[in-house]
């Protein structure tokens, strides 16, 4: 009966999520840019991607162009094939879930809770927040339970260092702080991976760490004089104290309430958990006492990195925890698998989740979610049917072998279908890309358009892209004219 409980709410907690996803799939949709960070300087990171300045100074004052820009090189292939730009985290969102649900399956979870783990951190406001922008720090989560992943089962064949240079070099290509929490990981799992090294895999490894993250510091020091400009780091020319006035730290002791408040805001009951992790340790045995050590170690490299001391601020600035919080998460899933309390700990994650449900009311995503959910229970159903009744259906074998297998192939499928139906409804009832009359800017401040202006006439999807790119291209030179003009200082990553 147990193993039933769990089955069932390991289904809830996926209907969650695929009512999730289908909210910010549409709004990626219909829906075009308009966070700041992400025109002014994720946008125009990947535009120089196709217009070829990627490789030189960037032309505008803006300092924040200097920074890595490694997952904004996927938000050029969006450019490139003329995808709706808000869909970019979304994308980032599926993959997430994908990550987590693998590296659940590799830590030893199961199916069920590893299906409970990807959910509820993939469902999580502080991931739901950021779907429909273009901040990269959902990828540097995707890539840093990847680097998880595979640093659980290091093997000697070549394909897998070549595979371990992308994924390292997209975390020290994503951000800065990619390196400082790679160096966390490497105290504890470089042994063996020194242990497996030689010239061969090494050179294997090299290749793609080199083009993916090395090459953003190289590039910066050859035109700068300093790999992580605008930084001021030991000798180096840059800013003094750039973003770091009021370091996390600080305004954890400068704003506690407000700290705690975003805390929760942003995680929910987990966030009241992490808390509580000096206790938790002292419990903890195994593979969960070493990721929760991780996650606390990666807590210090946190507590360094820039925030301010505006609430908004403190909320935002949270999303630099996220590996943080995928390995605190992950240790308490494994925690109550060893006390035999999954099913408190399911109960626990759906109802962070439900606070998550706060989108526009769209009744027409009923014709999606409706049919789609059915799918999901009968799956269930047959593959439940399969577990505890022991009737031999072939059809029910098969899923269940894939699922035994590695159920990431089966959510792949499933989400794909689901992308697939929901760019045909929205091909046949869309609206199209809310109209933006003139710039997003002016004088370098946002300006929110009319968004019930519509166009007279019909144009296809390839045009409407193309227009907004135009328009973002108009207003960030807009921005750069007037930030030559008049410097102002923005809040750095």
């Amino acid at each position: 009966m147990k193993k039933q409980n769990l089955h069932l709410l390991a289904t809830v907690s996926l209907s969650i999520f695929l009512f999730i996803f289908l909210h910010i799939f549409y709004t990626g949709v219909v829906t075009t840019p308009t966070e700041l960070d992400s025109v002014m300087y994720h946008i125009p990171i990947a535009k120089s991607y196709l217009n070829g300045r990627i490789f030189s100074s960037p032309s505008s004052p803006l300092m924040h162009r200097y920074f890595p820009g490694a997952s904004e090189g996927i938000l050029a292939f969006f450019m490139l094939l003329h995808i709706p730009l808000n869909l970019y985290n979304v994308l980032g969102i599926l993959c997430l879930f994908l990550a987590c649900f693998a590296l659940g399956k590799r830590a030893g979870l199961g199916t069920d809770l590893s299906l409970l783990f990807a959910t509820s951190f993939s469902s999580l406001n502080g991931i739901v927040r950021w779907a429909n922008v273009q901040v990269v720090d959902i990828w540097m989560g995707v890539f840093y339970a990847c680097l998880i992943f595979m640093f659980l089962k290091p093997e000697k064949k070549p394909g897998y260092f070549f595979k371990l240079g992308i994924v390292t070099g997209m975390i020290v290509g994503t951000k800065y702080s990619g390196p400082l929490f790679l160096s966390v990981l490497l105290l504890f799992y470089g042994k063996k991976l020194i242990e497996k090294l030689d010239i061969k895999r090494l050179i294997w490894f090299l290749i793609p760490f080199c083009i993916c993250g090395l090459f953003w510091y190289i590039r910066n020091y050859l035109v700068k004089g300093n790999p992580v400009y605008p930084i001021a780091l030991f000798s180096w020319p840059g800013v003094e104290n750039w973003a770091l006035e009021t370091p996390v730290w600080k305004g954890a002791i400068s704003y506690p309430l407000s700290m705690l408040s975003a805390l929760i805001s942003e995680y929910t009951g987990w966030g009241v958990l992490v808390i509580l992790s000096p206790i938790l340790v002292l419990y903890m045995r195994g593979i969960s006492l070493i990721f929760i050590t991780i996650a606390l170690f990666n807590l210090m490299v946190y507590s360094l990195l820039p925030n301010g001391d505006a609430y908004l601020v403190h909320v935002s600035n949270l999303r630099y925890s996220y590996p943080v919080f995928i390995l605190f998460i992950l240790a308490v899933f494994e925690f109550a698998k060893q006390k035999k309390k999954e099913e408190i700990l399911a109960v626990f994650a759906i109802g962070n989740m439900l606070f998550s449900l706060q989108f526009p009311y769209h009744p027409k995503l009923l014709f999606l979610y409706i049919p789609l959910l059915i799918m999901i229970w009968l799956f269930a159903k047959q593959n439940y049917i399969w577990v505890y009744n022991n009737k031999y259906y072939k059809f029910i074998y098969h899923m269940k072998n894939k699922l035994e297998k590695g159920g990431s192939s089966v959510i792949v499928l499933l989400l794909m279908i689901i992308a697939v139906v929901v760019v045909g409804a929205m091909i046949l009832m869309k609206k199209g890309p809310e109209k933006k009359e003139g710039g997003l800017f002016v004088s370098g401040t946002v300006k929110q358009q009319d968004q019930n202006a519509a166009s007279s006439t019909e144009s296809t999807a390839d045009q409407e892209t193309d227009s907004e790119i135009s328009t973002l291209e108009q207003d960030l030179d807009e921005i750069d004219k007037s930030l030559n003009d008049a410097p102002i200082d923005v809040m750095a990553e």
